[in-house]
C-alpha cells in the first residue's frame, strides 16, 4: 500500500492535515514482476549519445536544463583503452553532438546557477577546483564539500557543535543536532531553519534516519528517502523489516512535508512525473531501471547494468549511464557503457 500524506508547518501551531490516497499493491503483484522475463519497454522512447562516461563513485550526470545533459566522458567519444586517454567535461543536447567544456575534468557538480568542478592535471599531479555561473568558473580554495549547493568554499564552524546542513540558496539550512559527544548519536529530529528565520521546524524524521536529501525541480521540494531506525538497538540500516513499507518524504522550503510509502525492496528511489524510478542490479537478467506508477503498476524502463540515474528538471526524462549487462559496463575493450536518456511522460 502506498500512503501520501501531507503536513502543512504553517498552520496554527503546526496542525497536521492529512491528506491520504491508498492504491492497493497486491501481493501477487510483486510476485509476477519477480517472475517475469525481460518487460516490455516499447513505451518509452530511448536515446543513445553513443558517448562513453564516466561512472561509479560520485554523481557525474547532471541536467543543465530540459534538453541538455552536464557529463564526465572521454576525449574520444568510445573509451579508447589502448592509450592514456583523457577525461573531459561534456554538455549534449538530445539530439546533437555534444560539446567540450573542458579537458581533464574528473569530478563535476551542477545545480542552476553553479557548477563546480575539479581538473587534475597529469603532468603536475594536482587538483584544482573551480566553481562559480556555468561559463563563468574561477579557481577556489576548498574548505569543504556540499552535494547539495555545489559548494566547496565553506566549511562547518567548528567552533560551535553543531551540525548544519546548508540548503539551496534562499531556502536556509537544516540542523541536524550536536556533532560532537554522545547527544550526536541519537536520533533527534531534524530541524528546518527557513532562510532568515530564529527558529526551527521539527521535521518528521531524525537525524540517524535522514541525512540526505535531492532537490527536484518539478515539485520544487527535497526528498528524503529515510533508513529504518531501530529504537531498541540504537543502529539504522537501508534494508527495512519485511512487514514494512519503506518511508520518503517531500519537504517543501517552507517547511511542510509529504509522506510517501512504497514497497520496502525498492532501494535508490528517483520520484520523476510518472511515479518512483528505481533500479534492480546484481541479477542478471532483470538488471534495469524499473517504473513504480502511483497505482502501483511496475514496469521495465530499460534493460541492462545502470550505475548513475539524473532526472530532468521537469519530471519526465531519466539520463542514465547504461551496458547491456554488468560486464559490459566494467573497464577493458568489452566495455559498453554510454549515456542514454529515456522519456517516460
Amino acid at each position: 500500500m502506498l500512503e501520501v500524506t501531507k503536513k502543512n508547518a504553517n498552520e496554527p501551531g503546526r496542525a497536521i492535515l492529512r491528506k491520504t490516497i491508498h492504491f492497493a499493491v497486491a501481493a501477487v503483484l510483486i510476485v509476477a514482476f519477480l517472475s517475469l522475463s525481460p518487460l516490455s519497454h516499447a513505451a518509452f522512447q530511448i536515446i543513445d549519445s553513443q558517448s562513453w562516461l564516466m561512472s561509479g563513485g560520485n554523481p557525474a550526470v547532471y541536467w543543465l536544463d530540459t534538453q541538455r545533459v552536464l557529463y564526465i566522458g572521454d576525449d574520444n567519444a568510445k573509451r579508447d583503452w589502448t592509450r592514456d586517454a583523457q577525461l573531459a567535461l561534456f554538455s549534449w543536447e538530445i539530439g546533437k553532438p555534444r560539446v567540450l567544456i573542458r579537458r581533464g575534468v574528473d569530478t563535476v557538480c551542477y545545480r542552476p546557477g553553479q557548477i563546480l568542478y575539479v581538473v587534475w592535471d597529469k603532468q603536475a599531479k594536482t587538483r584544482t577546483f573551480y566553481q562559480g555561473a556555468f561559463g563563468h568558473e574561477v579557481a577556489v580554495q576548498t574548505k569543504g564539500f556540499n552535494g547539495i549547493t555545489c559548494d566547496a568554499t565553506h566549511g562547518p564552524d567548528r567552533s560551535q557543535n553543531r551540525s548544519v546542513l546548508p540548503l539551496l540558496p534562499g531556502h536556509g539550512y537544516l540542523y541536524m543536532g550536536p556533532r560532537l559527544g554522545k547527544e550526536s548519536m541519537k536520533n533527534t529530529p531534524v530541524m528546518l531553519f527557513p532562510e532568515g528565520a530564529t527558529e526551527g521546524i521539527p521535521l518528521p524524521f531524525g537525524r540517524r534516519e535522514g541525512d540526505l536529501a535531492r532537490y527536484y525541480h518539478f515539485r520544487g521540494a527535497y526528498f528524503f528517502e529515510l533508513a529504518y531506525f531501530d529504537p531498541a538497538k540504537g543502529y539504522s540500516s537501508t534494508t527495512w523489516p519485511k512487514n514494512m513499507s519503506r518511508i520518503a518524504y517531500w519537504m517543501w522550503p517552507d517547511g511542510h512535508t509529504e509522506r510517501v510509502e512504497f514497497p520496502n525492496d525498492i532501494l535508490g528511489a528517483r520520484p520523476t512525473k510518472a511515479g518512483i524510478a528505481y533500479r534492480i542490479f546484481g541479477t542478471g537478467a532483470k538488471d534495469g531501471v524499473y517504473l513504480l506508477a502511483p497505482n502501483g503498476d511496475r514496469k521495465l524502463v530499460i534493460q541492462g547494468h545502470v550505475v548513475d540515474l539524473a532526472i530532468s528538471p521537469d519530471g519526465c526524462r531519466i539520463a542514465l549511464s547504461h551496458s547491456p549487462d554488468e560486464k559490459s559496463f566494467m573497464r577493458g575493450p568489452q566495455n559498453k557503457r554510454t549515456l542514454k536518456v529515456v522519456e517516460i511522460c
